[in-house]
């Protein structure tokens, strides 16, 4: 039996001239896909740069920075395990006119970002000024710019509702635990060896309980300086003059994929 194989040879050349050029158009698809998603990226962040300067879009990021908050830090850690001390990106989130997420644009050699973006797609803020409207969300974790992370942490402090647990030596070791919210609070402080006092203020308010939750007496405005110092203590524990505080880097290390700074304030060699 006679077996045509310059036939064969030439069907097999012909598939495999198909597969390459069907490889090739799919490869041309992805490379304008990847070059369009990096337009609409860079398109939107500038827009979203442009409308965070308005009072309109300042008004709006903290509404976002509420929501967000709460989750970022959880999410970010999770989406850049292993990738080192120093990460930098943006994600632009483009809210629909009835507060929901409507797009998210990240880059696109960016697979953190990409994750960050996934994990926040189910967010939902009040409406925003307009339908389509664009936020940025910017990560930039480095051991160089502790101190501007350390005055954004501070400055989210004023704001919100905070759940604080803290031990404090000031001459004998002391534990607060409780609730901030602004310059209001809920705080009971444990002393060794004495009975634990709870202060709550409102307003300009200030009520202290010696005898847990017992009996309740308001403390005259005079002495509102004195209780106030334990709250002090808990809503900036790292206090500086300077608008931006200065501290150092003493060691970085990561703990369950997280990165862990250890900040010490720095002494000025001026005399």
């Amino acid at each position: 039996m006679k077996q045509n194989f310059s036939s064969i040879s030439f069907n097999v050349a012909a598939v495999s001239l198909l597969t390459l050029a069907s490889l090739r158009a799919q490869d041309a698809k992805f490379a304008a896909d990847g070059l369009q998603h990096s337009r609409a990226f860079t398109q939107a962040l500038a827009e979203a740069k442009r409308l965070g300067e308005t009072e309109a879009g300042k008004a709006y990021d903290v509404e976002f920075t509420k929501v967000v908050a709460p989750r970022l830090s959880d999410i970010v850690s999770g989406c850049t395990k292993n990738l080192g001390p120093r990460i930098d990106f943006q994600v632009v989130f483009v809210f629909a006119a009835d507060g929901h997420v409507e797009q998210v644009l990240s880059p696109g050699d960016q697979p953190a970002a990409t994750c960050v973006g996934d994990k926040l797609r189910d967010l939902h803020l009040p409406a925003p000024p307009r339908a389509s409207w664009p936020v940025e969300l910017s990560i930039n974790i480095s051991p160089d710019n502790a101190p501007r992370i350390l005055a954004s942490a501070l400055q989210l402090m004023e704001s919100g509702t905070w759940e604080v647990d803290a031990t404090l030596s000031r001459g004998m070791k002391m534990r607060v635990q409780g609730l901030l919210a602004g310059k209001d609070f809920d705080l009971t402080l444990e002393l060794e060896g004495r009975n634990a006092v709870r202060q709550i203020a409102i307003n300009d308010k200030l009520w202290v309980s010696y005898d847990g939750n017992k009996t309740w007496k308001l403390e005259d405005a005079s002495k509102h300086a004195t209780f106030r110092r334990v709250y002090a203590f808990v809503h900036n524990p790292l206090r500086s003059e300077a608008t931006e505080p200065a501290f150092e880097v003493v060691k970085q290390e990561t703990r369950d994929g997280e990165t862990w700074m250890h900040l010490r304030r720095k002494i000025s060699d001026k005399g």
